[in-house]
């Protein structure tokens, strides 16, 4: 197994999203898309995130989109509520309330933990989404308000068009004013939310706002590429790096880096093997 790589750059980006944590912290919901080319790092820079949530007592929460055909629908959001049902313990009957039979449409071996489980009877299709919508976001909340949560839904391009729409109702609850200890990440291809495409046009009314933002990911500058490989082949090499002149600044995708980092790996090997 890899170990996970040391990350360099983004202060800019991380300083926004660290401070949404303490905002999160304090009660005050948040949501961030990250974008950017494939590879340049999102889910990457959600994972040094989630770490730094983990140290201020944030608990995070992973929801990967499957974009081949074939997954559940709301499957991030079922990846998500599994967790959270299983970290409420003895508590998740008090913290579902009557909520439960709306959110067993999603997670049925709830029946195997809340006793006397009846179906959600809702004959109309709007209100049976709407009260399943209300009764996740209100869960979730319930939950958060026991220790902050931060959600982090992965590869938002493959996410399909109710999970999408729960995204938009859970991000528009947490930003109505009132408590809410969540913090909510996305991340999605540049490429997805372009002008006139099908994110584009779900979380269009998302960009901007209160306690909302659109981060987009570049690659690394020289100087960060020259921090990265004294991380990883010391100090005696990253100079190379650093005075090596690129004007625009060379900046390098996740790909770039891995091939970077086993170059320098295969370079260091033949060395110590003269």
């Amino acid at each position: 197994m890899e170990q996970r790589a040391v990350f360099v750059g983004r202060d800019t980006e991380m300083a926004l999203l660290r401070a949404g944590v303490d905002d999160a912290t304090r009660g005050q919901g948040r949501f961030f898309l990250l974008t950017g080319e494939p590879g340049i790092g999102k889910t990457r820079t959600a994972e040094e995130l989630a770490s730094y949530a983990v140290g201020h007592a944030v608990h995070p929460v992973w929801g990967r989109c499957y974009e081949a055909e074939g997954a559940p629908p709301f499957w991030p959001w079922v990846q998500i509520l599994r967790v959270a049902v299983n970290r409420s313990g003895d508590r998740v009957g008090e913290l579902l309330g009557d909520r439960a039979p709306y959110i067993a449409q999603l997670v049925p071996e709830l029946a195997w933990v809340v006793s006397g489980l009846a179906p959600a009877l809702t004959a109309d299709p709007d209100d049976a989404r709407a009260r399943l919508f209300e009764s996740i976001s209100a869960f979730l909340r319930n939950l958060a308000d026991e220790q902050p949560l931060m959600l982090v839904i992965d590869d938002l391009q493959g996410a399909d068009q109710g999970s999408l729409a729960l995204l938009q109702f859970l991000v528009q609850s947490i930003s109505d004013g009132g408590r809410a200890p969540l913090l909510i990440v996305a991340s999605c291809r540049a490429a997805a939310v372009a002008q006139g495409s099908r994110l584009d046009d779900a979380l269009g009314a998302l960009a901007g706002g209160d306690g909302r933002a659109w981060i987009r990911l570049r690659g690394l500058r020289t100087e960060e590429v020259g921090r990265f490989i004294g991380t990883h082949a010391g100090e005696e090499l990253a100079p190379r790096v650093r005075a090596t002149p690129s004007s625009p600044p060379r900046q390098t995708s996740w790909r770039s880096r891995r091939s970077l980092r086993m170059s320098v790996s295969r370079g260091l090997n033949a060395r110590n093997a003269r």
